[in-house]
């Protein structure tokens, strides 16, 4: 692929973003392939250096804040005609109590999922603090002659700290799953308002 191939690429790729946006993404890559070429790097060498065209388009879109794509985007649409305007307002009880049990909806899971992470974390904190208050409690009945007594919360707390490895190593696992499927919601959002074809 040469440089304006790669150019055609992007920028079909980058259609729905600002502008502005866009065309400076664009001539930053631009730049970078031209000094590779001076570097000694033939055109199509310079541009496979650049990297897979996807990428970058997936790596400018999450660098470009959602408020400015979703300002362009209402910016962009076409003027309503007066029947549209009409059938907005007359059905306005309607479609802005869908929007907002839609948005009520998606805060509630939203807060779940979290909510879930911290009380995994509660269960892995508890299982230590048990473990420990365990194994010091079964000191001191072994201490004071309580074998048995003893013996049996020893047992106890060495379960218990077994099960809090375990607890611990599935809260951090749910704790990157969570922050990686959190910071994939602004790029969902982001692609429900860029999508590949969108005029400029």
């Amino acid at each position: 692929m040469n440089k304006h191939e790669f150019v055609a690429e992007l920028g079909a790729r980058l259609r729905g973003l600002p502008e502005r946006e866009a065309e400076e993404r664009i001539a930053f890559y631009l730049e970078a392939i031209d000094d590779r070429i001076e570097e000694g790097l033939s055109e199509e060498e310079a541009v496979l250096a650049a990297g897979d065209v996807d990428q970058i388009a997936l790596q400018i879109m999450e660098d470009i804040p959602l408020g400015a794509i979703v300002k362009r985007r209402i910016r962009q649409t076409r003027r309503l005609a007066p029947w549209e305007i009409t059938m907005l307002v007359l059905g306005f009880p309607l479609w802005f109590s869908l929007l907002v049990a839609l948005f009520s909806v998606a805060v509630s899971l939203f807060a779940t999922l979290w909510s879930l992470l911290v009380s995994a974390w509660a269960v892995a904190i508890s299982l230590i603090g048990a473990g420990v208050g365990g194994l010091f409690g079964g000191c001191v009945l072994l201490c004071v002659g309580e074998l048995v007594g003893g013996g049996v919360l020893l047992s106890a707390a060495l379960v218990a700290l077994g099960l809090s490895v375990l607890a611990v190593i599935g809260a951090i696992a749910a704790s990157k799953g969570t922050v990686r499927f959190s910071a994939r919601i602004p790029r969902w959002i982001k692609r429900c308002f860029v999508r590949r074809g969108d005029s400029v």
